[in-house]
C-alpha cells in the first residue's frame, strides 16, 4: 500500500473537523442565546404596552418591498454567513485597485466594531502584494514585457 504524501494524518483531520464543530457549536449556542433576548425584548415590549394602556391591535406590519423568487437566504446558508464565514472573510475576499498582474494593490480594511463577526470597512489605504493566484501562475495575468508577445503569437 502506497501512501500519498499529501494527504494529511487522520490527527489533523480530526483537528481541523473538530475546529468546524467547535464553530458550529459555538454559532448554535449564539443563536440560541440571541433568540432568547429578542424574545425577551418582545415581551417586555408588549408588557409596556399593555401596562400603558395603549391598544396594540390595529398595529401592522406592511412590507416595504415586493419579493420576486425564493428566499434564498434561509437555513444553514443565513447561520454559515453569519457565523462562520464573517470571521474569516477577510482571508479570501480582499479587494484590488488596477489589474491582477504579478504584483497588484490590495484596499486594507479594518473591522468595525466588536467582535471577530463585525463587519469590515475600507481604510482608503492599499498594500502591493506578490500575485499567487492560479490564474497568474504562468505570467498571463497582466502585461509583461516578456511574456505577452508569446501569448499573443500563440
Amino acid at each position: 500500500l502506497v501512501r500519498d504524501e499529501a494527504e494529511p494524518s487522520f490527527a489533523i483531520k480530526a483537528h481541523a473537523m473538530s475546529g468546524y464543530v467547535l464553530l458550529i457549536l459555538r454559532g448554535g449556542l449564539l443563536d440560541a442565546l440571541e433568540g432568547i433576548f429578542v424574545l425577551a425584548v418582545a415581551m417586555l415590549s408588549m408588557w409596556r404596552r399593555a401596562m400603558s394602556g395603549k391598544d396594540t391591535s390595529t398595529t401592522r406590519v406592511v412590507a416595504s418591498s415586493k419579493r420576486v423568487g425564493p428566499n434564498i437566504w434561509t437555513g444553514w446558508v443565513v447561520f454559515y454567513t453569519r457565523r462562520l464565514y464573517s470571521r474569516i472573510e477577510d482571508c479570501w475576499n480582499r479587494p484590488i485597485t488596477g489589474e491582477a498582474s504579478s504584483s497588484l494593490q490590495l484596499c486594507v480594511r479594518k473591522r468595525v466594531g466588536f467582535g471577530d463577526g463585525a463587519p469590515l470597512r475600507m481604510t482608503g489605504a492599499t498594500q502591493r502584494c506578490l500575485n499567487l493566484g492560479s490564474y497568474n501562475y504562468l505570467g498571463f495575468g497582466g502585461v509583461e514585457q516578456h511574456v505577452t508577445p508569446f501569448v499573443i503569437d500563440a
